[in-house]
């Protein structure tokens, strides 16, 4: 309690309540929706303040659906390492690259285990079958001491066998190139609808994977007054 924990913002916003809960201070870091964040930002952050942790998601970011180029993952991993500050990595929608190529990671280029990873079906499966994966190393003892010792053993046995058989048969593999077809197509579709429906002023990021992109509204544009709007309308999106 009261350690700090490095975020991007916008970030994956579910994850900021269990930071609350755990009584954590955020210092954010900003994470441009097509660039991603910027290395010397994150080094003047971890110099200036005494960060544990980085929360960070480098492809196929939630919200903003950018995916941070190998020289930024490259430098953030090399000035973590430096800095002994450890990068907690959301890699749940790396899978979801429209080209059909699995989008590079803080961890493929960690030498040291200053990355752990954690990734998920939740976004590819059915609800009953998203279940996740922690990728540790020299991390892992401590983890699963403290999944132990919290109560968290796992109770899918059932569940996780039948993802072990779907993933052996290679099934997987195809469920995933007919699932990135479906999110591109809709993601052309929903870009299309935006340049011919929104302000002129408004900006979008083209994703180049995942299901997220990001809008940006005219300078007085009130995304929280927005959404209330929307909401009556039958539809939503994440205020920003």
């Amino acid at each position: 309690p009261g350690d700090i924990v490095l975020v991007e913002s916008p970030s994956y916003f579910p994850m900021l309540a269990g930071l609350k809960r755990k009584n954590l201070s955020v210092v954010e870091i900003y994470s441009h929706p097509r660039a991603g964040i910027d290395p010397e930002q994150f080094l003047h952050l971890v110099r200036t303040h005494s960060i544990r942790a980085a929360l960070l998601m480098g492809s196929h970011h939630y919200p903003t659906g950018v995916t941070y180029t190998e020289q930024v993952m490259r430098r953030i991993v090399e000035i973590a390492r430096q800095h002994q500050v450890l990068i907690i990595e959301n890699d749940m929608f790396a899978d979801l690259s429209y080209d059909g190529d699995r989008q590079p990671s803080f961890k493929l280029y960690d030498p040291s285990d200053i990355v752990v990873q954690f990734g998920s079906f939740m976004a590819t499966l059915p609800a009953a079958y998203g279940l996740g994966w922690i990728i540790a190393g020299t991390h892992t003892r401590r983890l699963m001491t403290h999944q132990y010792m919290h109560g968290l053993n796992s109770g899918d046995s059932v569940a996780q066998h039948a993802v072990a058989e779907f993933l052996s048969t290679r099934s997987q593999d195809r469920h995933l190139r007919k699932l990135r077809t479906t999110l591109q197509g809709r993601m052309e579709r929903g870009l299309e609808l935006i340049a011919r429906h929104f302000p002129r002023e408004c900006m979008v990021a083209p994703p180049s994977g995942g299901f997220m992109c990001w809008v940006r509204g005219p300078t007085r544009f009130d995304a929280s007054e927005a959404l209330l709007q929307a909401v009556e309308s039958d539809f939503s999106f994440l205020p920003g």
